[in-house]
């Protein structure tokens, strides 16, 4: 009963509009980059994967777990000046692609 109370939570959470998740990642981006993203989510290993889109291309993936960011590619640990620890194994830039797409 728990787990999917947690799916419908994660869905309600996922499906709203420039979320807090979105602004934890932009306060940790590097000038060049805030407010020039665009942001997709979806759900991964309890978590939710972020892929932060520019020009309409996939470029950064993030994953948020238990409120914390990691990067889930080089692009996401430079573009937060290094600032956050990588994902756990497991979690890249192609499962972080692959969740959101499949939401």
């Amino acid at each position: 009963m728990k787990k999917i109370l947690y799916l419908i939570m994660l869905s309600i959470f996922i499906s709203c509009g420039n979320s807090a998740t979105e602004s934890k990642i932009e306060k940790l981006l590097v000038s060049d980059y805030k407010n020039k993203l665009s942001y997709q989510e979806g759900g991964l290993n309890g978590g939710i994967a972020i892929m932060g889109y520019f020009n309409e291309s996939p470029m950064a993936a993030f994953w948020i777990n238990n409120n914390i960011v990691y990067a889930a590619d080089g692009s996401a640990m430079s573009w937060t000046n290094n600032k956050i620890s990588y994902a756990p194994t497991g979690i890249d830039f192609f499962t972080v692609q692959k969740a959101v797409e499949e939401k």
